[in-house]
């Protein structure tokens, strides 16, 4: 524990490969101590190998996997020692794909399945965290291995769990399953997973509102239109506006995600934010007003979302760009493409490419109020940007306003 802890703290020491090797190796022998020591050898295995991808390839080499798995297979483990056991398997399976697929030809899911109803709640969020790691697996999530309801319905049945630990565990693993690329998101729709997700996000605990809606996200995410209409009569558009103006950032950043990925696709996907009297399209301009960049970058590619729809929907994004804050100072968009986030500048100089797009009735209208309001004048002083994506856009809409001989080069 003690030269772990030295290695951790300090990377001048303890770097010789022969030395990781050693100490690789020395844990992983003392698991098999039937005392204290086996149960923390584990913890301390944990420690050494959590992200740091070149130790997890040399335990891996070492057969780290068949170790910790051959424990699992054991009857009775203590709780101690199974949670131990599970930490370890999280942190060798949470980077190398050769990592999961071992795990998972090991035949050893049922047993972390099984942790997930155990008395204790440390081995129940332990074995959340697991699972967490192993459902990284692209190859495995693409073959809808994961959304099996021996898995799903003990997940969901965690949502409701006394402990926030846990709850915040296993929608971690939610929303790792719920991306499954196949059509079987509906198997988490029919056991009851939205609705549960939903209530969650009213929750007190600010950490569980950002996972929730983490795992919504994702649900939404190249969704059909069944789905994401399932899902939004379950949230509604006003409790999505009050959770994109939460007191907590990252909880705005989430629920901007989510409505970013609901209009995403064809135009039915955009009214979505017209429904209620337009309540969640004017949360988002309300809120665009005092952001981070995080939050803005979410809210500007939602925006561009929905300028990507028909007239009615651009001009409502146009309002919005155009609109000035309560306080009287300059629009949102000639901000955000000021920023020093490139990332930003990039989502906000999107929302005018869509807006001026020239074989649209209403472009030349849109580029005139945009030119008006300094916006245009703004996107003409970034043609030299440092920033590669941002340099394309902005000459997209220099040659898009040149369409209408706005003279502009």
């Amino acid at each position: 524990m003690c030269l772990v802890v030295i290695r951790n703290a300090s990377p001048n020491y303890l770097q010789d490969m022969g030395i990781k090797a050693k100490l690789v190796y020395l844990l992983l022998e003392l698991l098999d101590d039937p005392g204290q020591v086996g149960d923390e050898a584990s913890f301390v295995f944990s420690s050494l190998v959590a992200g740091k991808k070149d130790l997890q390839q040399l335990a891996f080499e070492n057969n780290a996997i068949n170790k910790f798995c051959n424990q699992l297979q054991k009857s009775q483990l203590h709780p101690k020692r199974l949670q131990g056991v599970l930490l370890a398997l999280a942190d060798l399976c949470s980077k190398l794909e050769s990592c999961r697929l071992t795990f998972l030809s090991l035949k050893v899911l049922n047993q972390v399945i099984d942790a997930l109803t155990h008395d204790c709640a440390d081995v129940r969020t332990s074995a959340c965290i697991c699972l967490r790691s192993i459902t990284r697996s692209i190859k495995n999530l693409c073959a809808g291995y994961f959304m099996d309801e021996m898995l799903v319905i003990p997940l969901i049945r965690l949502l409701d769990d006394p402990s926030v630990s846990v709850q915040v565990a296993a929608l971690g693993v939610i929303s790792n399953i719920v991306v499954d690329f196949t059509t079987r998101k509906s198997t988490f729709i029919q056991c009851g997973g939205v609705k549960q997700l939903v209530q969650l996000t009213k929750s007190m605990h600010s950490t569980v509102r950002f996972n929730a809606l983490w795992a919504l996200k994702n649900m939404m995410f190249l969704a059909d239109d069944r789905c994401k209409e399932g899902i939004f009569l379950e949230l509604t558009g006003s409790l999505l506006a009050s959770l994109i103006s939460d007191p907590e950032p990252c909880v705005q950043e989430q629920a901007l995600a989510l409505v970013r990925n609901l209009v995403d696709g064809c135009i039915k996907s955009i009214e979505y934010v017209f429904a209620e009297d337009g309540t969640l399209l004017d949360a988002v301009g309300r809120q665009l007003h005092n952001v981070s960049d995080e939050v803005g970058i979410q809210g500007m590619y939602l925006l561009g979302n929905v300028a990507s729809g028909d007239e009615l929907h651009k001009e409502a994004v146009l309002q919005h760009l155009l609109a000035q804050a309560d306080n009287g100072a300059q629009s949102f968009v000639i901000k955000f493409l000021q920023s020093s986030d490139s990332r930003l500048r990039t989502a906000a100089v999107w929302v005018i490419v869509n807006l001026t797009f020239p074989s649209c009735p209403g472009a030349f209208g849109r580029l005139v109020q945009l030119k008006n309001a300094g916006i245009i004048s703004q996107i003409r002083n970034m043609v030299n940007d440092s920033c590669l994506d941002v340099k394309l856009r902005v000459r997209t809409v220099i040659t898009q306003s040149m369409t209408f001989g706005d003279g502009l080069t």
